[in-house]
């Protein structure tokens, strides 16, 4: 018969791939819009509300149109799967 195997005994040192998030962590203000989700949510919306009065013409219109309904799909999808993952 054959020998069972042997687990490894490697004693090598864990190493973090990322420093902590508080290294990077600042008390000034600029830091804290820029960190902001609500405030890129805010930016990204009035630049989908621009779109259709920078457009040139209605083909833009509607490419973006498009890319906007599959960004949703897109979330909504990432939502259904996060769902389903975490579920007994």
């Amino acid at each position: 018969m054959g020998s069972a195997p042997v687990a490894s005994t490697s004693s090598a040192p864990t190493v973090a791939a990322f420093p902590p998030a508080t290294a990077y962590a600042s008390t000034s203000s600029v830091s804290s819009w820029r960190s902001s989700p609500h405030l890129w949510l805010a930016v990204i919306w009035l630049a989908m509300l621009a779109i259709p009065f920078i457009a040139p013409n209605a083909y833009v219109v509607s490419l973006a149109n498009m890319a906007l309904i599959n960004l949703i799909l897109v979330a909504s999808l990432n939502l259904l799967m996060d769902m389903a993952a975490r579920s007994p």
